[in-house]
């Protein structure tokens, strides 16, 4: 699994080789068999995770295709410590917004939607279940905005903030939201479109250098 020599190695990987890890990822009973009915679980799902299955995408592609579109993969460790850089002296977050002009997979938007988060329930320790999910949505729609040319990432930036958002729940508040449907916002806009997109527009799909990436007035 080690080897430099991959050719040699990839020689050396057998069916039974796969099926050995096909069981395991099917959650196998080692001694009887068995397949397990619920052979993952769901309910960690780090956003490491997300912004690894985008960095395969971005290998995917020739090096002369990323060097055209200018993606480079951030990891969360480096991410975090550029926001402990820039926001070093600031006392609070939630009366400012923030804008990440290539969010990419949205690791920095992520990022500070954590730490506003964790103020806004300092702030808000003894809130309702409604009060809390009111306040945080009102940090995704207010709070947070993206921009990048690639489709792809946009909406895995909008997904991670799902997930980031609902990772500040308890099950029993998420059983909740699931059953008022439609809670969630539309984050992702693409200009062309709109119609289809509409009620979005905190993560937009365009190059920031065009008027197309032009956020709200608001903003």
């Amino acid at each position: 699994m080690f080897s430099d020599a991959l050719d040699v190695e990839a020689q050396q990987i057998k069916v039974e080789h796969l099926e050995i890890l096909d069981r395991f990822f099917h959650a196998t009973d080692v001694r009887s068999g068995q397949q397990s009915f619920w052979p993952y679980d769901f309910s960690i799902i780090p956003i490491e995770t997300i912004s690894a299955i985008y960095e395969h995408f971005l290998k995917a592609a020739s090096e002369e295709e990323k060097k055209a579109a200018g993606a480079f993969y951030t990891p969360r460790f480096l991410a975090e410590l550029v926001l402990d850089v820039s926001l070093e002296g600031v006392s609070s977050l939630l009366d400012k917004q923030f804008l990440d002009p290539a969010c990419g997979s949205g690791i920095f938007l992520v990022g500070l939607f954590n730490r506003m988060a964790e103020e806004w329930r300092r702030l808000h320790p003894d809130a309702s279940y409604l009060q809390q999910v009111r306040g945080l949505l009102k940090i995704l729609r207010e709070n947070i905005f993206g921009v990048d040319k690639n489709q792809t990432a946009c909406r895995i930036t909008a997904f991670s903030l799902y997930l980031a958002f609902l990772d500040q729940l308890l099950p029993s508040d998420i059983r909740e939201l699931q059953r008022q449907r439609n809670v969630l916002p539309r984050l992702v806009y693409v200009p062309d479109e709109a119609k289809v997109e509409e009620g979005g527009g905190t993560i937009r799909c365009a190059d920031f250098f065009t008027e197309q990436a032009k956020l709200s007035e608001a903003v």
